[in-house]
């Protein structure tokens, strides 16, 4: 909605130029209330505990959709 009313009234360029400020807050705001917890764990309990399944699952699944948008409506499977 923002998007259409600045392409519309300004320029659409406006459009991408209003992220700056609002990534400038955020960035901010994590910078000074952002509380790091104290690191007690080795990186070989790290890799024990990262779920590897779960990320080839969800890589898998993000690469099947990216190629039905990509080849969906130039050509038939």
């Amino acid at each position: 909605i923002v998007g259409g009313v600045f392409s519309d009234r300004v320029s659409w360029r406006w459009a991408f130029w209003i992220n700056l400020p609002t990534g400038a807050i955020a960035a901010g705001l994590l910078f000074f209330f952002r509380v790091n917890p104290p690191p007690h764990k080795t990186l070989r309990q790290y890799v024990d505990e990262f779920d590897f399944l779960g990320l080839f699952l969800i890589m898998a699944g993000v690469i099947c959709l990216l190629v039905g948008f990509q080849f969906g409506q130039t050509s038939w499977f």
